[in-house]
């Protein structure tokens, strides 16, 4: 963890990780709501608390080598492989929902991914059901559109 600011020399405040040994390591995408971190690592989703940077809990995943995060509220996360989108309820850290993926153009960093609106990840409330759940690039350079069913 990095300060920005206008000074030439910053120096590095935390380096986070999740083995003592520093064998495993977290993947690019985090979330960051200024209260939390998240990554996903082979082992499962880790939350930091930033102001201490403490790990709060670990979030074992099914098949989390392959899993990456695509976004972390209160209740909700979404998590996505090379096959699937995956909702997993936070109460209960269990999958609740998966879908299929179209084929999409591979990025080591998960780039061709980006989320939408993500309001809903701290609880449905019937009014945040609604637009872009997320976009990703398709092989054929063209963007695909993930959006909320209409009118249920």
């Amino acid at each position: 963890i990095w300060p920005i600011g206008r000074e030439i020399n910053c120096k590095c405040l935390k380096t986070l990780y999740v083995s003592d040994d520093r064998s495993i390591t977290l993947q690019p995408r985090l979330h960051f709501d200024g209260r939390y971190i998240v990554c996903s690592s082979a082992l499962g989703l880790y939350q930091w608390d930033f102001a201490s940077y403490d790990i709060l809990r670990v979030i074992k995943t099914p098949d989390s080598t392959h899993l990456s995060l695509l976004g972390f509220g209160d209740i909700f996360a979404l998590l996505f492989d090379n096959h699937h989108l995956y909702i997993m309820d936070l109460r209960t850290e269990k999958v609740i929902s998966r879908w299929p993926l179209p084929e999409y153009r591979k990025s080591k960093r998960g780039s061709s991914f980006l989320a939408g609106e993500m309001s809903w990840l701290d609880g449905l409330d019937g009014s945040n059901d609604g637009g872009l759940v997320f976009a990703t690039s398709m092989p054929d350079h063209s963007i695909h559109l993930v959006l909320w069913k209409e009118n249920g």
